[in-house]
């Protein structure tokens, strides 16, 4: 019940963030979705090998933190779970792309790591930069710059419902938590049969 509680919490605290008086929030949505498009676009289009280039993207994220006051290291902890799943769809790279490029002492490093480097900066930065647009643009101005660019009703329309209505499915889900673990006091998880 403890993560379900925390998940509210998070979609709580990202709604006051967005809401808030700063100066990141007071740019009209339209300028900030399109910018967010265009570095994620910039960034995937480097190739997988610009490990330096693809830290230098790093530059906009880092002003994006300090003018709107946000913790890059808070961020980070938010989104851990997608960070596991880039880490081990990156983790293939080394093993299969196995050029030696250099060695450093007697340890060679291989176009897979270098590969598998770029790949995992270019997630965590792409993630990172929705993730600060989110926390900078209240659910409905995004809503309204996806109209503005002309993106179908329908779409908006399912983007708006799932957010509203996500609260409301995390408390289901604690309710549906609550009655089983009155009936099942002294099971730690769901018994696979339930």
């Amino acid at each position: 019940m403890n993560k379900i509680d925390n998940a509210i919490k998070t979609v709580h605290h990202m709604d006051f963030q967005a809401n808030q008086n700063g100066y990141l929030n007071k740019i009209h949505p339209l300028v900030k979705l399109l910018i967010t498009i265009i570095y994620i676009i910039l960034l995937t289009s480097i190739d997988k090998y610009n490990l330096v280039m693809t830290l230098a993207m790093s530059i906009y994220l880092i002003m994006i933190s300090i003018i709107g006051d946000l913790s890059i290291k808070n961020a980070l902890k938010s989104l851990k779970v997608v960070l596991l799943l880039l880490f081990i769809l990156g983790i293939a790279n080394p093993i299969l792309d196995r050029t030696i490029i250099t060695y450093i002492g007697i340890v060679p490093v291989t176009t897979g790591m270098i590969s598998m480097f770029t790949l995992l900066l270019k997630g965590i930065f792409a993630i990172l930069a929705s993730y600060f647009l989110i926390l900078t643009t209240s659910i409905e101005e995004i809503c309204y710059a996806l109209k503005m660019i002309h993106m179908p009703n329908i779409l908006i329309t399912v983007v708006m419902l799932i957010y509203r209505y996500i609260i409301v499915f995390l408390k289901e889900v604690q309710r549906i938590w609550v009655a089983y673990q009155m009936r099942a006091p002294k099971q730690k998880g769901v018994h696979y049969k339930a």
